[in-house]
């Protein structure tokens, strides 16, 4: 029987899985782009996303894919759908796709940076 602990993580590792699907999905890219973009075999990389056993996600795993995918980490580890409204996914989506140069434009239009 498997244990309590065993059964979050496993949970938490198909949610982050999910939540990476659908930023690939909005950003039109694929796994294999993903794995060769942070130096990650595909293999282990889809591993991770479907909760096999004894993989497990480290903070560093979350920190380069959402650095390659351009989302914040916290987009990783959260459930945005019960924080945040579909309108407000599509303005988060659409200043992942943007550019440094206009992240920061906006960047400093909202908080003055």
């Amino acid at each position: 029987m498997q244990c309590l602990t065993s059964l979050m993580e496993k949970d938490l590792s198909l949610d982050i899985g999910r939540r990476i699907k659908e930023a690939l999905k909005l950003q039109k890219k694929t796994q294999a782009w993903l794995a060769a973009e942070v130096g990650m075999k595909e293999g282990y990389l889809s591993e991770l996303m479907t909760g096999k056993e004894g993989k497990r996600w480290n903070i560093d795993h979350i920190a380069t894919i959402a650095g390659a995918l351009g989302i914040p980490e916290w987009y990783l580890l959260v459930d945005v759908k019960t924080v945040i409204d579909t309108k407000d996914r599509e303005i988060i989506s659409r200043y992942a796709a943007l550019s440094d140069d206009l992240k920061r434009a906006v960047d400093a239009i909202l908080f003055g940076k």
